[in-house]
């Protein structure tokens, strides 16, 4: 149910998006041509339904579908803009650069982006404002009083476009008495409870939640709940138990399936990227001392170490004390360096790991030996991660900062769990999407 609705909402946006770039196309060829012929129509809505494809696909990279960022704010409308200007620049390009079709529009394309403009910005505002917290609003009573569900409840009360009104938890004596069910629902009509690991052991408790359901109410554990509004797993309410039961089943079945297709792309993109790679290579060279290319170990699929490639970003003498935490940004990192690793350039020769069938597109961060053997003393099924090929990218990369230390890695470890139990094939080109978005985010 909380899939269908979050669906339904993206569903409605895009539903106005798509209404509101074709009202803006009538009103520019109303200005434009003051009288509307067949022709006229034909030859403008074609090659405008391919830039509002194209367009789509940015507004998707952008943000503007995701329900977490749909709020107005300044934040917000930043990142409409620059996805708005990166449209725009993409229409510029596709109409003057590709001669396909008979419309050259200049002045019309500028009255296009300025009705668009307008509004896109009014619909989104009210969207955001009105209809994102008024359709498929559920009232959820976390019966959980831990900090867990206290982090629940200040997100969600920030985030009232999620679509959840909280109702204030009883007492655990008054959820397991006989006569809870019938009280509970008459009073407070809760649509979703949501019980902790600890209560949904509890015998009584366990069939009152029964009747419950019986009455037509949903019932979630605490940690599936998180998940769902954090796209991460909680460490501290799942066990080794919890992993027999959900993670999925045919890990090879899926590498069988995706590697060939991750073999053609990496191949594709090596030899597109090869004279990009050879000038950045040139310019490590040129620039500071040392290898072209950093050789380091990381730890692959099964805890198997590999060697991962890398242009050289630091200094030749960067860990001659020993291995250290990378941070961001790195004083250790050379001129040059500071803006392969802001690019991501740095990592082109990764591909050569993606051919050779040690890395994937999408998947866990490799980490390093040193470093995993200490993590895995520290932190409660680290080695978790390593069930699957190490990534370029993932889920924890896109949704959390440059890890530090310990804690970071820790908290990283919760999205890559998530992963681990949600993977397929739409999840990871999601993760490429967002990736492609923040390394846009930070160049802006």
């Amino acid at each position: 149910m909380m899939y269908l609705i979050v669906k339904l909402k993206q569903l409605l946006i895009l539903a106005g998006d798509l209404a509101v770039f074709y009202l803006a196309l009538f009103l520019m060829l109303v200005m434009r041509y003051r009288v509307l012929t067949p022709d006229i129509v034909r030859d403008h809505v074609f090659p405008f339904t391919i830039v509002l494809l194209f367009w789509e696909v940015i507004f998707y990279i952008g943000g503007l579908y995701n329900l977490h960022e749909l709020k107005n704010t300044i934040a917000t409308a930043k990142r409409g803009l620059i996805t708005l200007l990166f449209g725009t620049l993409l229409a510029a390009l596709f109409f003057y650069f590709l001669p396909f079709f008979s419309i050259a529009p200049k002045r019309s394309l500028l009255l296009f982006m300025i009705f668009f403009g307008l509004l896109f910005t009014l619909w989104r505002t009210v969207a955001n404002r009105f209809l994102l917290r008024k359709i498929g609003v559920r009232r959820a009573m976390l019966l959980d009083t831990s900090p867990l569900a206290k982090e629940i409840q200040d997100y969600l009360s920030k985030n009232l476009q999620l679509g959840y009104t909280l109702i204030e938890s009883p007492m655990k004596k008054e959820i397991t008495t006989a006569q809870a069910p019938t009280e509970l629902l008459a009073r407070e009509k809760p649509d979703v409870f949501v019980l902790s690991s600890q209560l949904r052991r509890d015998t009584i408790a366990s069939r009152i939640m029964y009747a419950m359901v019986l009455g037509g109410r949903d019932v979630i554990d605490l940690a599936t709940f998180y998940e769902t509004i954090f796209g991460k797993v909680p460490l501290t309410e799942i066990n080794e138990l919890w992993f027999l039961e959900h993670l999925k089943r045919g890990y090879s079945m899926y590498a069988r399936i995706i590697r060939p297709a991750e073999f053609i792309l990496a191949l594709l993109l090596f030899i597109a990227l090869l004279s990009v790679m050879i000038i950045i290579a040139l310019l490590v060279r040129l620039t500071s001392r040392g290898p072209i290319l950093y050789r380091q170990t990381r730890v692959g699929q099964n805890g198997k170490p590999f060697t991962l490639y890398k242009f050289r970003t630091m200094r030749r003498d960067a860990e001659a004390s020993g291995p250290q935490w990378a941070t961001f940004p790195d004083a250790r990192a050379t001129r040059i360096g500071r803006v392969l690793r802001y690019s991501h350039l740095d990592e082109f020769p990764q591909l050569w790991n993606i051919l050779r069938g040690q890395l994937a597109f999408v998947g866990p961060r490799p980490e390093r030996p040193e470093f995993a053997e200490k993590l895995k003393k520290e932190i409660p099924y680290y080695s978790i991660r390593t069930i699957i090929k190490p990534g370029l990218t993932g889920w924890a990369q896109i949704n959390y900062r440059y890890g530090e230390g310990t804690e970071d890695v820790r908290e990283k470890l919760a999205y890559d769990i998530f992963y681990l139990k949600n993977r397929s094939f739409v999840l990871d080109c999601l993760i490429i999407l967002r990736t492609i978005r923040r390394i846009f985010a930070r160049a802006a």
